[in-house]
């Protein structure tokens, strides 16, 4: 997946949560999973449990969704469901990757950027919006070309 520039982000929030309780999790619309620097799932929030039982990963009902997913990254943490092995379910971060590329899921996203491009490019107007909101809110003493 081609990364967007800052320019082209919609208006959103990147955050990384240390052990989110399924409460803080389900306010989210997407999510990254990356494993090793590779990126083995981004897709809807509500869609990623499923997505790596599908996979073979064992369902950990007890496990909240952000700890089940980053559980199944992790050899030492992971179960795989009832009758798979290493050798009929991605295992390490590069297989991973490859199945999430392979994915509808990661179709899905490859076009719903490509829609978001395609009509930020007719509506100018809003990102134009945008770019105002964020310049208006910077503090004093942070530099024009400072994203923060």
């Amino acid at each position: 997946m081609q990364a967007l520039t800052v320019d082209e982000l919609p208006p959103c929030s990147f955050v990384s949560l240390y052990q989110a309780g399924e409460g803080i999790y389900e306010q989210f619309d997407k999510v990254l999973v990356i494993d090793e620097g590779r990126q083995v799932y981004f897709g809807p929030a509500n869609e990623a449990r499923h997505y790596m039982m599908s996979l073979g990963y064992a369902d950990l009902p007890r496990q909240t969704t952000a700890d089940y997913l980053t559980g199944c990254t992790d050899p030492n943490e992971r179960k795989l469901a009832e009758g798979r092995s290493v050798e009929n379910v991605p295992a390490t971060p590069e297989a991973l990757e490859a199945a999430f590329k392979r994915s509808e899921v990661y179709s899905r996203m490859i076009a719903e950027r490509e829609a978001f491009k395609a009509a930020t490019e007719r509506d100018q107007s809003a990102v134009q919006e945008f770019r105002d909101a964020v310049a208006e809110d910077k503090r004093r003493g942070v530099s024009k070309k400072s994203p923060y």
